[in-house]
């Protein structure tokens, strides 16, 4: 073999080896020439970005590329940092690419639908004195880090919000609890007209509400301590539709029960389950003002041992945005609402092993799914047998 064939060769294998290190790079990578052709992309922006083949990204323009990341909601530019020149971060239709350095973010939606973060820099190249002739640019995923960055500033606020409820929690529960005292003494009068009843119901009603409220603040700062034992899904909900039976009346509102014959325990707390499920009816009840329908549902489902609970309603539904801060707190669509209820009940979920899942249109109502792992030592619960199927009604 003659020396020339053997450096041919040899440059092929490194050409080789770089495409090999430029494809298998978890950050997407371009390289754009002065004209605003893409001269190269990687797997991981063509697939994990664009999602599209090499094939179709490669010889492209440059201003293509926000004609495929348009369409998808949300997409929004924060430059960061100097920039030579004052460069624009999309470059115009006609005319020259500007190869200058520039970093800068963008929030977009991913193939899937989900946002994400990524931070962009843009490296002129030059193989020589003269101007450069072609820039890389590197697109990094940041989701995680932005994510982690807005769960510790909500951990903050919540944590300074906890503080100050523990101390106004102090000064307002004592006098609560008394006033709730008397009230029920009154209650417990022969003599008091029902109109008067009326009002005394309302007047604990609401100072009930305000407890549960002061209690939810509480707990933002210094969680409840969990002793875990056995739970009975289907005796637990039947408990919760019984205590909200009449108010859920009240409002037009029937329940129905469809509990699976046989559903293993799980390790819990009743209490804090109950409070999830409480809390998942009463949002159910605001969203069908002019009454409706909820089933819930348990099934056991064998393949992964999880127990799965479903609440489901004919309410107005949620859209997409709401969905997405849905369990975030401080985000409540109740004028008297403080927007904890969910955000309290997946931290619950989450500490019990479990997860929830939520899916809902606008006008359609609205599904939670809540899913627990079974528990080892608690043995299998028959519901009763008119309990399959229970319509909690007049």
């Amino acid at each position: 073999m003659f020396p020339e064939q053997q450096s041919e060769m040899a440059l092929q294998r490194s050409r080789d080896l770089l495409r090999i290190v430029f494809d298998h790079l978890p950050e997407g990578l371009i390289l754009v020439d002065r004209q605003g052709l893409i001269l190269a992309a990687n797997n991981a922006f063509c697939y994990g970005i664009l999602g599209q083949t090499p094939r179709n990204v490669v010889s492209k323009a440059y201003a293509q590329i926000w004609s495929e990341l348009a369409p998808r909601s949300d997409l929004s530019l924060v430059p960061q940092g100097p920039s030579e020149h004052g460069v624009a971060i999309i470059p115009p239709a006609e005319g020259p690419f500007p190869l200058v350095q520039a970093h800068w973010c963008i929030l977009c939606s991913d193939m899937v639908g989900q946002q994400r973060w990524y931070t962009v820099d843009r490296i002129p190249i030059s193989e020589g004195p003269d101007l450069p002739e072609q820039c890389l640019e590197r697109w990094r995923d940041i989701t995680h880090q932005e994510e982690l960055q807005r769960r510790l500033l909500v951990h903050e606020q919540l944590t300074s919000l906890g503080r100050l409820a523990a101390s106004v929690a102090h000064e307002v529960g004592n006098p609560l609890q008394s006033a709730m005292g008397c009230l029920e003494l009154c209650q417990a009068d022969p003599g008091l007209s029902a109109g008067n009843r009326e009002y005394l119901d309302l007047a604990l009603g609401e100072l009930e509400r305000m407890s549960r409220t002061m209690a939810s603040l509480r707990n933002l700062y210094r969680p409840p301590e969990i002793t875990w034992e056995p739970v009975d899904l289907n005796q637990l909900l039947r408990q919760v539709t019984r205590f909200t039976q009449r108010q859920l009346q009240r409002a037009k509102i029937k329940v129905y029960l469809h509990l699976a014959e046989r559903l293993p325990m799980i390790t819990g707390q009743s209490d804090a389950l109950r409070q999830v499920f409480l809390n998942l009816l009463l949002n159910a009840q605001e969203a069908m003002a002019n009454g409706g329908r909820i089933d819930i549902t348990t099934q056991a489902k064998s393949t992964d041992r999880m127990c799965v609970v479903v609440v489901q309603d004919t309410g107005v539904g949620m859209s997409s945005d709401q969905l997405v801060r849905l369990f975030e707190p401080f985000q409540s669509k109740k004028a008297q609402g403080v927007g904890l209820g969910l955000y309290l009940s997946r931290q619950i979920i989450e500490q019990h092993t479990g997860h929830i899942d939520v899916s809902s249109q606008p006008g359609q109502g609205t599904s939670f799914t809540l899913q627990f792992p079974w528990s080892d030592a608690g043995p299998w619960q028959r519901p009763d047998a008119d309990d399959d199927e229970v319509e909690l009604e007049d």
